[in-house]
């Protein structure tokens, strides 16, 4: 699938998707800020407990961070605030993890992207990770592996 195809296919998965109404933001919708200056990152992940582990462990290495449990949220996000990395859950409902880091990587390049996957996928959603190119945290609910991870990402040279 070419770069245009990519671009057309999740242009056409956005336009149908829901859009959350909420006249009083909440947590989901608001910064959490840590160290001025930090890297901000954008959190999506549908799993409440998970997100707000991650939440908890990014603030306290000192990044800023966003988060929310819809890709329309995030896409909303990366719209209107600079974000540095995207960590994309790949149960993440709507488009799912690997189409959202598609999406982002064909329409936000400077955007990197870290996928959350458990080390039980499918033999197919593996093989379109590998073909992505990205670095994939397989125990997402562990820190260590997914701090480090962020840190390493932003770490190497923009492409």
């Amino acid at each position: 699938m070419n770069l245009t195809n990519v671009v057309a296919l999740a242009t056409r998965r956005m336009a149908s998707l829901p859009t959350r109404v909420d006249p009083t933001p909440g947590p989901a919708d608001m910064p959490i800020f840590g160290e001025t200056g930090a890297a901000a990152l954008l959190l999506l992940t549908a799993n409440i407990g998970l997100r707000q582990q991650w939440v908890r462990w990014c603030t306290e290495s000192g990044y800023c961070v966003w988060h929310s449990d819809h890709a329309s949220e995030g896409l909303r996000a990366m719209s209107s605030v600079h974000i540095d990395l995207l960590v994309v859950d790949a149960d993440l409902p709507q488009m799912g993890g690997c189409g959202m880091a598609e999406y982002v990587r064909a329409v936000y390049p400077a955007i990197r992207v870290v996928l959350a996957a458990p080390a039980f996928i499918s033999d197919a959603d593996d093989a379109r990770m590998a073909h992505l190119g990205m670095p994939v945290v397989t125990d997402p609910g562990n820190r260590s592996s997914l701090v480090d991870t962020i840190r390493d990402e932003l770490r190497l040279p923009q492409q």
